[in-house]
């Protein structure tokens, strides 16, 4: 029995995907979080460790005075929210643990924190590609053992300033750049070629670029 069928999409075409590793083919692959501080050596945290990335795509929402529908003007990608959870359960972990804890934590004056390039498939799967260090917890005690948790954000400096309206479903007369969108997915108005705010381009090579760097 054939799929349903799928409307049309506009803009460019998706970016061939990533060859990121099977959870069950490369476990320490999934279990590591291995980073890159901006002034010192690349080096894994201890443990076994989990990284859950929270993207955001912002969007205004505008919404007409005692009139339906919306307008939504897209503002690009906002700095993903990630989190990184190890689990320390023995003594020379929790000895590694302390030696790189300052990373996550500096001492002394404003503009310390460093941004760290970061390598875990889930990181790759979102194009996160580097963090700064925001809030921490623990060491908690659990049966598993100790675990830390280190809040996140991408680092993600912004470009020039772009935005593009992208839909409306205001009946009323409709602004050029805003797009009108019909049921069925397509657009009665063709959006024009424009360049949106993007993150840098992900190397070549799947995932060579990200984990074997």
């Amino acid at each position: 029995m054939p799929g349903p069928t799928l409307p049309k999409t506009t803009g460019p075409a998706p970016a061939a995907p990533l060859r990121i590793p099977f959870w069950d083919d490369q476990p320490k692959t999934w279990d590591s979080v291995v980073l890159t501080p901006q002034q010192g050596q690349k080096f894994t945290i201890p443990g076994v460790s989990t990284v859950d990335v929270d993207p955001e795509q912002r969007l205004d929402v505008n919404k007409p005075k005692g009139r339906p529908g919306a307008s939504i003007t897209d503002d690009g990608p906002a700095p993903a929210k990630v989190k990184i959870k190890t689990t320390l359960s023995t003594k020379e972990e929790w000895e590694a643990f302390q030696a790189i804890a300052f990373y996550f934590r500096p001492s002394g004056n404003i503009g310390n924190v460093q941004k760290l390039d970061i390598q875990h498939p889930v990181a790759a799967l979102w194009g996160v590609r580097s963090i700064l260090p925001h809030k921490i917890k623990g060491p908690k005690y659990t049966k598993d053992g100790y675990v830390i948790e280190i809040d996140c954000y991408e680092y993600f400096p912004p470009k020039k300033d772009v935005t593009r309206t992208i839909g409306s479903r205001d009946p009323g007369k409709v602004p050029q750049n805003v797009l009108q969108q019909r049921a069925d997915g397509s657009y009665a108005n063709p959006p024009p070629s424009s360049t949106v705010a993007s993150r840098p381009p992900v190397p070549a090579g799947g995932a060579r670029g990200f984990f074997g760097r």
